[in-house]
């Protein structure tokens, strides 16, 4: 009773209404300095940048970093700017993106072998060969596919031509059967003309003048500058390579660092989910590598068997795009049909012939080779898997796709790190049934 009296005394009750009053008088100060803050640069919006506002919003709130919220403010304003850097420069920022990824994927191995041999051999048996099959990628491989895209660019438009005739072919006698039949019997002209199908596929806003636009808009949209077009090659044949040796080198020291800047107490916890997030994020990468190289080889021996043009790109296509669960086998299936499509004599059997090749790959994808390789390393249900993607996608376009299986097995080790620390918490343990 007399702790409860002293708790509800005069004196404490006007302590915690005097500190209510404090804090309720600094968030409103925070709220009218933010505001005339946003305001004035609402008016000056004309000469104003993201660098010059980020460093306004730093030094704005440095004063005040003994206040969490200051420092949770600081932290979101760096995430927010560090994202924008990476929107408006991300030419020049995807090497270091990239370098961080390799390093990332080849540590656990390089830290296996770093047990019998010094670390900077480990980093050097990994690092040539991977050297070299970039070489090789940029010397043979990257050249065959530029010159086949570009003979596909070149012969499209009698490709169309060819596609114009049979469709308008086919509907014009296919609308006059119809016309003939229902049309008589309803009263209804239901015939086609040719000028109608040309304005549909062929007009100013036509379905195949579009997809040539987005072709054409998709090729250059890119590379607009001289200026850029160096700065990727530089960024790619010259800060890539040395960024990913030295990251390589130094992996377990940067990630330490970064565990210790944690606090003590969530140490052992982050480590925890970090071991597993690895295992995870590395079996999938190692497993989606291999499916793609498998699937890019089945690919082109069974184009090449059945004498398909552009057997090469279409099988790297489908290799490429077995990164995306769901959408990248289908796309590249939809691609394949285009090009059996326009390609063969009879455009109906190169559909056939592209629907049974792609339907034998898709069944040992997922009947048989997906679920050997990723079923023990991502344990990540199939809806999960497409809700993930749609929505990594929507946020974060072709990355959001493509790292958005790991993401989701991340969120859900720590989910399940949470509820089993929930369990076998004392609220969760000392609570009876029913109370």
């Amino acid at each position: 009773m007399i702790g409860k009296n002293n708790f509800f005394s005069k004196d404490n009750n006007s302590l915690i209404h005097n500190k209510i009053l404090i804090i309720g008088g600094e968030i409103l100060l925070v709220a009218i300095v933010f505001s005339a803050f946003f305001y004035f640069c609402y008016l000056i919006r004309e000469i104003i940048n993201p660098i010059i506002l980020f460093l306004i919003l730093i030094a704005a709130l440095i004063p005040f970093w003994k206040y969490i919220w200051a420092k949770t403010s600081i932290v979101l304003i760096l995430a927010l700017f560090t994202l924008w850097v990476i929107k408006e420069a991300g030419y020049l920022v995807a090497p270091f993106i990239w370098g961080i990824f390799i390093a990332y994927m080849f540590d656990p191995l390089i830290t296996k072998m770093q047990r019998k041999i010094p670390r900077i051999v480990g980093v050097l048996l990994i690092y040539i060969p991977l050297l070299i099959l970039a070489i090789i990628f940029f010397i043979f491989i990257l050249p065959r596919t530029i010159e086949q895209i570009e003979v596909i660019l070149k012969t499209l438009p009698q490709y169309v031509d060819k596609i114009y005739n049979s469709i308008s072919d086919m509907l014009i006698t296919l609308s006059g059967k119809l016309n003939r039949t229902i049309g008589k019997s309803f009263d209804i002209n239901l015939e086609i003309d040719s000028k109608a199908i040309n304005d549909f596929l062929f007009g100013d806003s036509g379905v195949i003048t579009l997809m040539y636009k987005k072709i054409i808009d998709f090729r250059f949209q890119n590379i607009n500058s001289i200026t850029k077009i160096f700065s990727i090659i530089f960024s790619y044949f010259v800060i890539l390579p040395f960024v990913t040796f030295y990251l390589m080198l130094d992996f377990q020291n940067i990630k330490g660092r970064i565990i210790k800047l944690i606090p003590m107490r969530w140490q052992n916890s982050v480590s925890d989910i970090i071991k597993n997030s690895n295992y995870i994020i590395n079996g999938y990468i190692v497993g989606m590598t291999i499916l793609a190289v498998s699937f890019f080889v089945i690919t082109y021996i069974l184009l090449s068997i059945t004498n398909t043009k552009y057997a090469f790109i279409l099988a790297l296509l489908r290799g490429i795009l077995n990164y995306i669960p769901f959408i990248g086998p289908f796309a590249a299936f939809i691609s394949a049909l285009f090009i059996g499509v326009i390609t063969e004599e009879i455009w109906w059997y190169g559909a056939l012939k592209m629907c049974i090749i792609y339907g034998i790959i898709q069944v040992i994808d997922s009947g048989i080779m997906a679920p050997k390789i990723l079923g023990k390393s991502v344990k990540i249900h199939p809806i999960a898997v497409m809700f993930s993607t749609i929505i990594g996608g929507v946020l974060f376009g072709l990355l959001g796709v493509l790292f958005a299986v790991p993401f989701c097995g991340i969120i859900l080790i720590i989910i399940k790190n949470f509820f089993n620390k929930y369990y076998h918490s004392k609220f969760y343990t000392l609570t009876k049934r029913g109370e």
